[in-house]
């Protein structure tokens, strides 16, 4: 299901859709018609034409049998100009619509790539869309082109004519046939295929309006079909010279209005050019390179960051550990029964040897002593010394 980065891509891509080829789609002077094609025309008030049942937002047919999308309006269009009307006959799928042109059933079909197979079935006016045909994967996928796919499963809708063209060119790649482009896309989106291929505005249109998510679009493929045309019987080949003289009389406003009421195009009167995919393609780049510049300084802030706190950290630390030691090196802890003479005082030590009591604390902790004389001691000591001197008491 696809959403998330190309959520906010989607309207970009769709201002950047070329929906008409710069040569080919350029409409000119409205040419005369001759007297041949205005009696037929005359004959024929109706043409019947075999919408696309499910290809959004260029045609597609409604439950209730409404044919919508930017064909039909071509054909609205071209009906008002050409003083005929357009009359949709559905059928249940793309197959049974070209059978129904081959058989007759109807007079053309609204949208289709021209091929050199399908030349000798039918006639094909000149290109009125073009839009780009494009790779979608997953956006945890790697994959930057077909080339990359090897064995993997990609998703195509049945008698789309990239299917065989993608068989001959890639012929390791599982391909899983499915009903419609939106099947595809969905099944990608569920992540039961690897990828799929599409043409830029079904792909978009579906992303939007069936809120699809985790799909990312990888890369145009030039080499695939992207330009459609109207396609007539092969025995009617004065509707088409009608049709491509109705088509070359549409101006650029009319074109202009047709295309904003289904893609919502940004710019008016703009149409991509190789110069614009070019720019595009090297803002792209920069882009790019302004994002990694952006995440390696920020990376690179962060680093500085963290290399800051864990010096701050790394120095609190020591600082610790230095006053841990000066106070293990200034402490020593005296433990156990240490024999004490109960009337001299003295302190037996290790080998046996009575001692004086500030000897042995000397010898076993850090400690140093200073003699002098408390003041009960004081007349005591002083009465000795009158003794020892031969010197009457005081």
């Amino acid at each position: 299901m696809i959403r998330s980065g190309w959520q906010n891509r989607i309207s970009a891509l769709f201002a950047g859709l070329v929906l008409c080829a710069a040569a080919s789609c350029q409409p000119h002077n409205p040419a005369t018609l001759t007297s041949q094609e205005r009696a037929w025309l005359q004959a024929h008030p109706v043409i019947r034409w075999a919408p696309d049942t499910g290809y959004p937002p260029i045609e597609w047919v409604e439950p209730g049998g409404t044919v919508k999308g930017l064909a039909p309006d071509y054909l609205t269009l071209l009906g008002k100009k050409l003083g005929v009307r357009f009359e949709p006959v559905v059928c249940a799928d793309w197959k049974e619509s070209l059978a129904a042109l081959q058989g007759g059933k109807v007079d053309l079909l609204s949208n289709l790539t021209e091929l050199p197979e399908r030349r000798d079935q039918m006639l094909f006016t000149q290109p009125y869309l073009d839009v780009p045909s494009i790779l979608l994967t997953r956006v945890d996928d790697g994959v930057k082109g077909l080339e990359d796919l090897g064995h993997r499963r990609m998703a195509l809708e049945r008698s789309y004519v990239v299917v065989d063209m993608l068989r001959k060119a890639h012929p390791t790649i599982d391909i899983v046939e499915v009903d419609s482009a939106e099947d595809a896309l969905q099944q990608l989106a569920l992540g039961a295929v690897d990828g799929t291929i599409a043409d830029l505005a079904q792909a978009s249109w579906t992303i939007q309006h069936r809120q699809l998510t985790g799909i990312r679009m990888v890369r145009r493929l030039p080499e695939y079909p992207s330009q459609f045309a109207m396609a007539v019987r092969r025995d009617q080949p004065v509707l088409r010279g009608i049709l491509d003289k109705g088509l070359q009389g549409i101006s650029n406003n009319e074109r202009q209005e047709l295309h904003r009421r289904w893609i919502s195009l940004q710019v008016l009167g703009w149409h991509p050019t190789a110069a614009f995919w070019g720019l595009l393609g090297g803002g792209v780049g920069l882009a790019a390179m302004l994002l990694v510049l952006l995440w390696n300084q920020t990376l690179r802030n962060r680093v500085r960051s963290r290399t800051l706190e864990l010096e701050r950290t790394t120095q609190a630390l020591v600082a610790i550990n230095a006053e841990l030691v000066q106070t293990i090196t200034e402490v020593k802890t005296l433990r156990g029964f240490i024999p004490i003479c109960m009337r001299c005082k003295k302190i037996r030590n290790d080998e046996g040897y009575w001692g004086q009591l500030e000897a042995y604390l000397s010898a076993h902790s850090e400690a140093r002593f200073s003699h002098g004389y408390c003041p009960e001691c004081i007349p005591i000591a002083q009465a000795e010394m009158r003794r020892e001197l031969g010197m009457p008491p005081a």
